[in-house]
């Protein structure tokens, strides 16, 4: 990559750094819009827009950058970090930032893939899922330790209707899954795994869209998954998995331990 713009995400603003120039406009999809109309002659040529997850609040800048067709990449914030770090950037500042980013992008090899379009919605709904889950988790387990009846009444009352809401949740995630051919696809295709069920399933395509695109080892270090060596001279010690997307391996793991019941090679 010869001409990188890097992106500086906040929560309000973009501080994008493009040609050695600096702009600082608001985090809208409008503002993005009117910039780059202003901008378009020295834009033609760039090879890559490249910014680093900020909380959620890089959706804009992905969504945007997918329907302009334009090729983003989201590069990883430690990655960026130990890469500024390496060429003595102590400090850190929005336009600091920005340039690193797109420095770093210049000088690592981007493999331009075609992923699954992120799905919002679908992330918002597993998420949403996930805080029903621990919430009767924490209830349940209050329910261990109390005697008075007028406690445990109330919580068995809210368990009923957090596992009411539990339900309406998975119903949504079914609906929505249903009404796209290439989820309900994959879904099936992923569910076709003995031991790997609907929740396990949507979850991959949700947290890791690359599914489709990169091959086995690939994925496996990026979900941290992959044994990483640690030799030094003669020492050679056991090798650990570290990094990666945790919530992605954490479905996994459950998935996995199921799997050890119904799938005959994870069994052995």
């Amino acid at each position: 990559m010869k001409n990188v713009v890097g992106i500086d995400v906040a929560k309000a603003e973009l501080v994008i750094y493009a040609n050695g120039t600096y702009y600082t406009i608001g985090n809208t999809e409008k503002s993005l819009e009117a910039w780059y109309k202003k901008h378009k002659n020295i834009l033609e040529e760039v090879d890559l827009y490249a910014y680093e997850p900020t909380g959620g609040y890089e959706k804009v800048v992905a969504r945007w950058l997918t329907q302009r067709g334009l090729p983003g990449y989201r590069a990883h914030a430690n990655h960026v970090r130990a890469y500024a770090k390496s060429q003595g950037y102590l400090a850190k500042t929005d336009r600091i930032d920005a340039k690193i980013i797109a420095q770093y992008c210049a000088n690592k090899e981007i493999a331009l893939t075609r992923l699954l379009p992120e799905d919002e919605a679908l992330v918002a709904l597993l998420n949403r899922r996930d805080t029903y889950v621990e919430l009767l988790k924490q209830e349940k387990n209050r329910l261990e330790a109390l005697e008075d009846k007028v406690t445990i009444k109330d919580i068995k009352a809210h368990i009923r209707y957090l596992e009411g809401r539990l339900a309406r949740i998975m119903d949504a995630l079914k609906t929505h899954v249903a009404t796209d051919n290439e989820q309900s696809g994959m879904v099936k295709l992923i569910t076709s795994i003995p031991g790997v069920g609907f929740i396990t399933a949507v979850s991959i395509l949700a947290y890791l869209p690359e599914i489709s695109e990169m091959d086995e080892k690939s994925l496996g270090a990026l979900v941290g998954l992959a044994p990483m060596a640690n030799q030094s001279g003669k020492r050679d010690k056991k090798r650990r998995i570290y990094g990666g997307r945790s919530t992605i391996r954490r479905v996994l793991y459950m998935a996995a331990l199921t799997a050890t019941r119904y799938n005959i090679e994870i069994k052995a």
